[in-house]
């Protein structure tokens, strides 16, 4: 995935760009790294969170963030129960030196679904399939950044101000827009907030 087209690769060449987000977003506002109660607020980023943990939910369940049980060091404190065991997973510094080779084979969190992903030579072929990118990315692939509809994308500035680049790169705060005055904010209960469900 790291030699893939990023983002900034695709809109290189664009030269206005604005960002619509709101910091009063509740479908893709900011998390903490502990997964909420399920709902409308935290929705987003609850789906990146138990990626790899979706057995409970009976939804396809691979990658994400939960530790392939390959690398652990397991134990047993009691040699009469062999339901008793201790689970330790690989220190960060020993993790550090897997090489690329052995993660391609032996995953770090959970594997793929396929295992042609992580046996066969053909793992980029597989792997090149739209529609089975799209579903990794999906389903076992989790983000590590926040959504960009509830958050500024750092280097942009932010519009109506006094300096103007060359290159028109905008963060539009739809809650601050709607606020200044100019616009009302729409009404959501009792509390006048720009929530996803105005998008």
């Amino acid at each position: 995935m790291r030699d893939s087209p990023t983002a900034t690769d695709g809109f290189c060449n664009v030269t206005n760009i604005v960002n619509f987000y709101s910091t009063q977003e509740e479908v893709v506002c900011n998390g903490d790294g502990r997964p909420k109660d399920l709902g409308r607020e935290y929705s987003w980023y609850n789906q990146e969170c138990y990626k790899g943990n979706w057995a409970w939910m009976l939804h396809d369940n691979e990658g994400g963030w939960v530790f392939n049980r390959f690398y652990d060091t397991v134990t047993h404190p009691d040699p009469g129960n062999s339901s008793m065991e201790i689970v330790e997973h690989m220190p960060p510094a020993s993790a550090a030196e897997l090489t690329d080779e052995q993660l391609r084979q032996r995953p770090f969190f959970l594997d793929f679904l396929n295992p042609e992903m992580h046996t066969s030579s053909d793992g980029a072929v597989i792997a090149s399939n739209y529609l089975y990118r799209a579903e990794m990315l999906a389903y076992a692939i989790p983000t590590e950044s926040y959504a960009v509809g509830a958050n500024p994308l750092p280097g942009f500035t932010e519009m109506f101000t006094n300096s103007i680049p060359d290159k028109l790169y905008y963060n539009y705060d739809m809650a601050v827009l709607f606020a200044s005055g100019v616009n009302d904010l729409p009404q959501n209960g009792n509390e006048p907030k720009y929530m996803h469900r105005n998008w």
